[in-house]
């Protein structure tokens, strides 16, 4: 395993924020699979590049610890945002060992689909964009609580370009099959299902500090 700690320059180092959000994101192909840490304005803090035979998920605590440590003991963490490499009980329940505020992405696994065929209400935020949420306890022995899920529907007629999955048990639905879903898991039982979603949705911004990396093919060479 390669690991890769970028930071700022000592003339850049104290100007840079001692808060923010904190992303985490997974990148897998046959040859390697990596780990990197971004913080909100898409500076990259962490990268760890693997072998392709370990899994996305694996070793997330140690990177996370270790990007903490690469942060120093004076930045505040306001939230984790997480793709869905980093969707697993052991990580979750160390943040929450940590109370720090978590959104991570949802694989849509069968479970998840029949969990969403449940969701009675949707608010509409804008043409072809509705949200809902539900309380979700997975089949596993280390899923020690239900935690809450929020998911967002976009028509696909009304948004072509929408981001998101067809789930393949809604595509003989009728009032189902139009629709690209998303779905985030968190720990914050305050905000609404809006905000988590509005929330999450800058995380986007790691895909230009993603190209630029492998545009220079710096990281992925080691």
């Amino acid at each position: 395993m390669s690991t890769l700690t970028p930071r700022c320059s000592s003339a850049t180092e104290g100007k840079m924020d001692q808060t923010g959000d904190t992303i985490l994101r997974s990148e897998a192909d046959p040859l390697t699979s990596s780990l990197l840490a971004f913080l909100g304005s898409g500076y990259v803090v962490n990268v760890w590049n693997r072998s392709g035979d370990i899994g996305t998920g694996q070793g997330a605590v140690s990177f996370f610890h270790q990007t903490r440590m690469v942060l120093g003991v004076n930045f505040h963490i306001n939230r984790v945002l997480c793709d869905s490499g980093f969707y697993g009980s052991t990580f979750i329940e160390y943040l929450e060992k940590k109370r720090l505020s978590y959104i991570i992405a949802v694989p849509i696994s069968p479970p998840i689909q029949r969990e969403i065929l449940q969701v009675k209400q949707w608010h509409t935020l804008s043409k072809g964009v509705e949200i809902g949420e539900f309380a979700f306890q997975r089949y596993d022995p280390k899923w020690t609580k239900p935690r809450r899920y929020v998911v967002v529907r976009q028509s696909i007629y009304r948004r072509p370009k929408a981001l998101g999955k067809q789930p393949r048990l809604f595509k003989d639905l009728i009032d189902r099959s139009t629709y690209r879903i998303s779905v985030m898991i968190t720990n914050d039982a305050t905000s609404t299902p809006e905000e988590i979603w509005r929330s999450y949705r800058p995380r986007a911004n790691d895909e230009n500090a993603i190209k630029d990396l492998k545009r220079g093919l710096w990281v992925w060479d080691l």
